[in-house]
């Protein structure tokens, strides 16, 4: 009896491992990723320096459901070239040859002369005849190896020679194969507003690396005119998606290595990880990778209560996402815990990265960051060029307060110290309204995305104290923003302009297509790669002939910045320059553009806060402004004979197109 509950025990035990032993070395595989692929082995890959830059083969499957599949090629050639030049790996000197699966997905792991146990699969009887897929894709019969089987016991293993199952040319000279299709399929439904999907199908035997992997681009959601639009966020997914199949995925945590190649998880004799998450669907990882973190003191409108956080708790990770919040007892990067299959875990955490483009969802202006680069350095397959991360503004130097607890603790904190609450806000949006802001980073215009939900919010994303919330004496638990993956803190948010419910422009002042057009910049405007966003302390005005207009849209605008030796200067539509001299200056314009007199004012923010991310050494601020140190605008007599009634007309017009400008929709894709 003892030895029968021993042996129930064992079974069960590699059972919950992922796999189970029908004979000696017999594996039965539960997901769908394909591994040991041999190329090397991995005694000669340690020996290997990590000096070749990442190889990206792209393989365009299928792509004419696409309405500019020639925009689409390009996209995917710059992020093949950014891979190019971030990622470094131990250099692959065969041709990637990618395995065939196996019946039940059950197959022996075997050296490649089919002594055992070692790192080749070789299929139980036969290899799938059928489609061999990578996600939705069919592999081409050229990129697959050859078929290798034992019998039923483990015994006579070879190579299948009938045609259908040779060995194809593969690809060579490459590290990673992408494939690329553009199909309606999983999540490009129709009702689905994702940009693309992707993921790693197979790794090699040696070290674990992914070396193929796929995406799909969904041909309703990239048209012609969303590429013209908005091809940076297009990329940026694209790029997004590629991180996933490098490394970024909790199907390949568990396979994390050292800087030496020694497996940041304990494996069994067949290279596998010992254990398999059966609800999760991936292998578990140990707590050298990813750990679970108890928050005691979370702060909540009910008071305290523990808080669970996944951290990723890598070396390069933990030592970025220090320096990056300034804190030195900060365990790692907080993982995403909201979102579901696919969200969750996969992501860094939006309460923390707000734009950061490894995040769940895209708000506005993605960066990828050191600390992105850091988690693929970690995976022990690359070594990273940090030159090529992005600056990440959010949660800079904000300290353990910031990291460590809900963003109600940091806007108590902040209120009762008398100092802005950003980068949050507590401002409720409506479209009565139409007041803007500024995103953080000043690369948008943006509103505060606080809004009322139906229902009491889940009491540990209950984010307001009572009093907070400007106007509102009581329901703040049904306030919170808009992103829930940010744990519903509110922040301001970047939008789209929407006219009869169709997208007009975004508000990303980076964009020279969001540009308005000449007779409606009211507020002298600039957009393009070297603008920012900057506040508006009273409304512009534009005035001709005894007929005044007073712009619906204010509170903020975009305009182009110059970071100069004697101070940051600021440019509006027609040239003007105006020096700003210290944080808070207020510049009063006046000015006459074509026949037009325009009145506003701009809010300086500090010369740091604007140029600092560019490596720009700052002149010292002065305070009061040096007087007389604003330019003057020539003016010119203006003949208005005739002309008011119609001028009137016009700007009737104009007014009622800019009200329907103010509806906001905020774009929320994944």
């Amino acid at each position: 009896m003892a030895a029968e509950s021993l042996l129930f025990f064992c079974v069960l035990q590699l059972y919950l491992a992922g796999f189970f032993s029908l004979s000696h070395d017999l594996i039965h595989e539960y997901d769908e990723m394909i591994r040991h692929i041999p190329l090397e082995p991995s005694h000669i890959l340690k020996r290997r320096s990590v000096d070749q830059p990442l190889r990206i083969s792209l393989d365009f499957l299928n792509i004419s459901n696409l309405e500019n599949p020639s925009m689409v090629k390009d996209i995917l050639q710059q992020a093949q070239s950014y891979f190019s030049r971030t990622l470094k790996v131990r250099k692959t000197t065969t041709n990637i040859r990618l395995q065939r699966s196996c019946p039940n997905q059950l197959f022996f792991s075997k050296n490649a002369d089919g002594s055992g146990p070692g790192r080749v699969r070789f299929c139980q009887e036969s290899c799938n005849s059928s489609r061999i897929l990578c996600g939705p894709i069919e592999i081409p019969e050229h990129d697959l190896d050859q078929c290798r089987v034992c019998d039923k016991n483990g015994q006579n293993c070879r190579n299948d020679t009938r045609p259908e199952f040779t060995a194809g040319e593969g690809h060579k000279d490459a590290d990673f194969i992408l494939y690329v299709t553009a199909v309606t399929h999983g999540n490009c439904g129709k009702s689905s507003t994702t940009l693309a999907y992707g993921a790693a199908c197979q790794q090699e035997s040696g070290l674990d690396r992914p070396v193929a992997g796929f995406i799909n681009i969904c041909p309703k959601r990239v048209t012609a005119s969303e590429l013209r639009s908005s091809y940076s966020e297009v990329l940026a997914t694209v790029k997004h998606e590629i991180f996933h199949a490098l490394g970024f995925a909790p199907s390949l945590y568990a396979f994390f290595r050292n800087q030496s190649g020694e497996p940041l998880t304990a494996r069994r004799s067949n290279g596998l990880p010992k254990e398999y998450d059966d609800v999760l669907k991936h292998y578990k990882w140990s707590e050298q990778t990813v750990r679970m973190v108890t928050r005691n003191d979370w702060l909540t409108r009910s008071g305290t209560m523990q808080h669970n956080v996944y951290m990723m708790v890598t070396p390069r990770v933990k030592e970025e996402a220090q320096r990056h919040f300034n804190c030195s007892t900060l365990e790692g990067a907080e993982l995403e815990n909201q979102g579901g299959e696919g969200t969750a875990l996969a992501h860094w955490e939006k309460r923390l990265f707000e734009n950061e483009a490894m995040t769940g969802v895209f708000t506005q202006n993605t960066v990828f960051s050191r600390v992105t680069l850091a988690l693929m350095e970690d995976t022990g397959w690359y070594l990273v060029n940090y030159e090529m991360a992005d600056p990440l503004r959010w949660g800079r130097n904000l300290g353990c307060l910031f990291t460590k607890n809900s963003c109600a603790a940091w806007m108590k904190a902040q209120k009762t110290a008398g100092k802005s609450i950003a980068p949050f806000c507590s401002k409720i949006k409506k479209q009565s309204d139409p007041r803007t802001g500024c995103s953080l980073d000043r690369t948008s215009v943006a509103s505060c995305n606080l809004v009322e939900y139906e229902q009491n919010l889940p009491t540990e994303f209950q984010n307001f104290l009572p009093g907070f919330i400007p106007g509102i004496s009581e329901s703040e638990d049904r306030y919170g923003g808009a992103v829930l993956l940010a744990d519903y803190c509110p922040f301001y948010q970047s939008f789209t302009w929407t006219q009869k419910g169709e997208e007009v422009r975004t508000s990303s002042c980076i964009s020279q297509h969001n540009a308005l057009p000449y007779d409606l910049n009211y507020a002298l405007e600039f957009y393009g790669i070297k603008s920012r966003c900057f506040e508006q302390r009273t409304k512009w005005m534009k005035e001709k002939c005894g007929t005044r207009y007073t712009a619906v849209n204010h509170g903020s605008g975009c305009y182009k910045f110059h970071c100069e030796s004697d101070a940051l200067r600021v440019e509006i539509a027609g040239g003007f320059k105006y020096p700003c001299f210290h944080e808070g200056q207020v510049l009063d314009i006046s000015v006459q553009v074509d026949s037009w007199s325009f009145q506003g004012t701009l809010v300086c923010p500090s010369c740091e806060e604007v140029c600092s991310d560019s490596g720009f050494i700052c002149p010292a601020e002065i305070k009061p402004a040096p007087k007389n140190s604003q330019p003057v605008s020539k003016t010119s007599p203006v003949t208005c004979s005739e002309c008011s009634i119609i001028i009137r007309q016009v700007l009737h017009t104009q007014l009622l197109l800019m009200i329907v400008y103010t509806v906001f929709r905020y774009v929320l894709e994944a």
